[in-house]
């Protein structure tokens, strides 16, 4: 990778291990310190990483806590560097919630063009062969799993049947604690590369989830009866505009929503870290 136009390296470049696939560096240079971040190009995923590009560059602009994206192609992401604590899988706190909910309302005000509008991704039908693969590999879950095929079956014609009134904004599309620091007790959003139009409700829907529950889903005592339930629903109604005045988010015909599962985009999360 060439990386000459972030000045003379003062040392050489350290290699971050997190959870994704996606190799991560740190470079201290002349002019900064820098996350530099590989992609994985193994990936079932399209990665636009012009426009990505320009949407980090209007969310850096318009004061979105971030780090500063310096340059983007294909294969190598790099952005200023930012120290910061990672957050806990675990419910966040009313004030937390609030912030991120008020983060991605901002997001979905911003001017950016965005070419690519179209959201096709169909919900997965594939159960039947996920329970014979689970079944020949004598996975523990396997017999629950073929036992509900029919049932994921049927959500799965009833998500792709029905109709979506909401309206579609531009935003990050993943926001989760793993792509998320912590820095005197506020977010930092990280890991923009899926960023793209989404439906506000699947945004709404999967964003408080995640920010109201532990890891996994067998631990429904963080889900409900806790502060963090309290926050998802302040973020909910922050990130709905219904507490801050932004622009509406604009509707793109014909548009439906991306159910990419979280796993894909390749999340590297060492302590302190950018992008």
């Amino acid at each position: 990778m060439n990386l000459d136009h972030l000045g003379t390296p003062l040392r050489p470049m350290t290699r971050l291990y997190g959870k994704g696939s996606n190799r991560m560096y740190r470079l201290d240079t002349s002019q900064g310190s820098f996350a530099v971040k590989a992609l994985n190009l193994d990936r079932d995923w399209t990665f636009r990483h012009d426009e990505v590009f320009r949407l980090e560059q209007a969310a850096f602009a318009a004061g979105i806590p971030m780090p500063e994206p310096i340059s983007a192609d294909a294969e190598v992401l790099v952005h200023r560097w930012v120290e910061g604590d990672t957050v806990p899988e675990e419910s966040v706190s009313r004030l937390f919630a609030f912030e991120i909910g008020e983060i991605l309302a901002r997001i979905h005000a911003l001017d950016v063009t965005w070419t690519d509008v179209t959201l096709e991704d169909r919900t997965p039908w594939d159960w039947p062969v996920l329970a014979e693969r689970a079944t020949a590999t004598g996975q523990p879950w396997a017999e629950v799993l073929a036992s509900n095929v029919d049932v994921f079956l049927a959500i799965a014609d009833f998500i792709d049947t029905c109709d979506r009134s909401g309206p579609v904004v531009l935003t990050h599309r993943d926001i989760h604690p793993w792509n998320l620091l912590v820095r005197n007790g506020r977010p930092i959003v990280l890991d923009w590369e899926i960023s793209g139009p989404l439906d506000l409700a699947s945004e709404l829907g999967s964003t408080a989830l995640s920010l109201s529950k532990g890891p996994g889903f067998d631990d429904s005592d963080t889900v409900t009866g806790t502060d963090g339930d309290a926050g998802a629903a302040e973020f909910g109604a922050v990130a709905s505009g219904q507490k801050i005045r932004m622009s509406t988010p604009q509707r793109m015909p014909g548009a439906r929503a991306s159910r990419r599962s979280a796993d894909t985009s390749g999340h590297d999360r060492p302590s302190a870290r950018a992008t």
